[in-house]
């Protein structure tokens, strides 16, 4: 939910319409904006699971067990370049998939019964790029093309106990 970002304006629109807003981010200072309109922050790493682990018990403490909403909004674009040309870069590409992949599975697997407790609903922040291929920075785009396809799964998995997944 950093300031430039989709999330942060997410937030404070859900918030203006009433609903009650939890929102996260790397860091608390990139969300003072949306603490000074009454929003809770969090400051969430995506790819920790103590860390997820920290902010869902603090969420089941502050909402008594049930979620309506969680917005996957976590991901980060690294440039890496077109892998055939320049070569792998090992360390880049798994910090792209860290953050863009296993991050919000993880988010997903700690929240989901807050969820499912709700009958409520995933949403995953994706990209066009996730869908249509296009040249350079493949690994960028492979792991976006993996969040849609959790995405997919998981509205298959998580229909059966009422809760609706989409990806946008």
């Amino acid at each position: 939910c950093s300031e430039r970002g989709i999330g942060h304006a997410l937030a404070k629109a859900f918030h203006a319409r009433g609903f009650r807003v939890f929102a996260a981010s790397r860091t608390l200072e990139s969300m003072t904006n949306l603490t000074e309109r009454g929003i809770k922050t969090f400051a969430v790493d995506i790819a920790s699971s103590e860390s997820i682990s920290l902010l869902r018990d603090q969420l089941d403490t502050l909402i008594g067990g049930q979620l309506d909403i969680l917005v996957n909004n976590a991901w980060v674009l690294v440039q890496t370049y077109p892998l055939a040309i320049t070569g792998f870069d090992k360390a880049r590409v798994k910090h792209l998939f860290d953050a863009n992949v296993f991050g919000p599975m993880e988010m997903v697997h700690q929240i989901v019964p807050l969820i499912i407790a709700a009958r409520g609903q995933v949403i995953q922040v994706g990209s066009m790029t996730g869908i249509i291929p296009v040249p350079f920075n493949a690994a960028y785009y492979a792991s976006i093309a993996a969040l849609h396809s959790f995405g997919d799964v998981l509205r298959v998995e998580l229909a059966p106990v009422g809760v609706d997944v989409i990806t946008v």
